[in-house]
């Protein structure tokens, strides 16, 4: 894909909204805002903290060497003051704390300038590869959870035009205002696009409601604990009658909770409490439903995006970013899914052979050489050409890695 670019209709609105803000201090902030989220993890378990705990307290007392038997009553309880403030300084330094984030109107606008064009380049992608894995999918319901300020919605509707309702959720009053604002032109006065717009600060609790596209971007860091997020998830997938899209930062944090509801869904999807016996199958980015082979790496599994920035302040700019993502499906896999590597790393071009690094549909990790002599020259050319994150035209034998 080209470096992907907001459509001049919602940049326009963008501009309205923001025409009589502090642009610049908006700017500085918004930064600030946008390298924050990107170093954020997931909270620390009531388990682990425990543990750490438990840890940093023996350490303490090892590094004392004070037999506490030998002091008074009142040496105790002062030794005991002491390491505790020690404890809690050891946890301050050396474990991450994770802060909710209360996104009022000035906040709002803030994560508007700092993720809205990225964000929005993210989808197109993941979206453009549904279309060509499913061209014949024409959802007419979506379900947004942690819409914010409407990105999901514009990659939706710049993708299809057979949505007829958007339900939109996020817990921020505000946000909702704003991803409203934007739709009606950046001037409250205006009709929204269509009467199928809905803003919520809840889920629908209705048990029977179905949406043929449900998705959650860059949402579940939000969410307090790892509970929170399989059940949201769970929820979630109870509400999909299609397909449900799961995306987050490309970074370790990102690619752990995204591989967390992946092998939380797919265990569901085996287990009795699957009472319904619904079948499901991941779409992408994986070719198979197997565990993430790049666990074992301790590396994230991502993938790259160019997107323009937002002319706010300055002059349109050509970035990049990573995404780590999770498209599956309701029913069984189609028989006639071939199942093509995925290309997880960028691929190495060298003289006379072309490197490619691949999930295979064994559920494995493999290097694949190519050159001209082995495998053919369109094979040679097409492996070259092809880029990180593409799907590579291939069967992939199971003890060696070649065509």
């Amino acid at each position: 894909m080209k470096p992907v670019q907001l459509p001049n209709s919602i940049v326009n609105a963008i501009v309205s909204v923001l025409k009589d803000q502090p642009i610049k201090a908006l700017l500085t902030d918004a930064l600030a805002l946008r390298k924050y989220l990107y170093t954020r993890k997931p909270p620390v378990e009531s388990m682990e903290l425990k543990a750490r705990q438990l840890e940093y307290a023996q350490e303490i007392e090892s590094e004392d060497k004070i037999d506490v038997t030998s002091l008074t009553e009142e040496e105790q309880e002062r030794l005991m003051q002491v390491r505790g403030t020690k404890l809690k300084n050891l946890l301050a330094q050396r474990m991450y704390v994770w802060k909710n984030i209360d996104y009022d109107d000035y906040m709002s606008k803030k994560y508007l300038i700092a993720r809205s064009a990225a964000n929005y380049a993210v989808l197109m992608k993941v979206f453009n590869e549904l279309k060509v894995k499913d061209p014949s999918f024409c959802p007419k319901t979506l379900l947004d959870f942690g819409s914010g300020v409407g990105t999901v919605t514009w990659a939706t509707r710049s993708s299809w035009n057979t949505v007829k309702e958007y339900f939109c959720v996020d817990k921020s009053s505000h946000m909702n205002d704003l991803a409203d604002l934007i739709l009606r032109g950046g001037d409250i006065n205006n009709e929204l696009p269509s009467a199928g717009f809905f803003f919520r600060q809840f889920l629908p609790t209705s048990q029977t409601l179905k949406y043929d596209l449900v998705v959650s971007a860059f949402s579940l860091l939000d969410l307090p604990t790892s509970n929170n997020r399989l059940q949201t998830v769970m929820n979630l997938w109870n509400k999909t009658s299609g397909y449900m899209v799961l995306i987050e930062d490309g970074t370790m944090a990102g690619s752990r909770v995204i591989n967390e509801a992946r092998d939380f869904l797919l265990e569901f999807g085996n287990s009795s409490k699957n009472i319904a016996n619904v079948a499901l199958h991941i779409v992408a980015p994986c070719p198979h439903d197997l565990p993430c082979p790049k666990v074992k790496t301790k590396k994230p599994c991502t993938f790259p995006v160019q997107f323009l920035t937002l002319p706010i302040g300055q002059g349109e700019e050509n970035k990049a970013t990573l995404f780590s993502y999770l498209v599956i499906k309701k029913g069984i896999r189609p028989e006639d899914d071939l199942q093509w590597p995925r290309l997880v790393q960028p691929v190495l071009v060298r003289s006379k052979h072309t490197i490619c690094r691949a999930c295979c549909s064994n559920g494995q990790l493999q290097e694949i050489i190519f050159t001209s002599s082995k495998h053919g020259k369109f094979m040679y050319h097409c492996a070259r050409s092809s880029k990180w994150g593409d799907l590579l035209p291939v069967k992939v034998s199971v003890n060696e890695s070649e065509e």
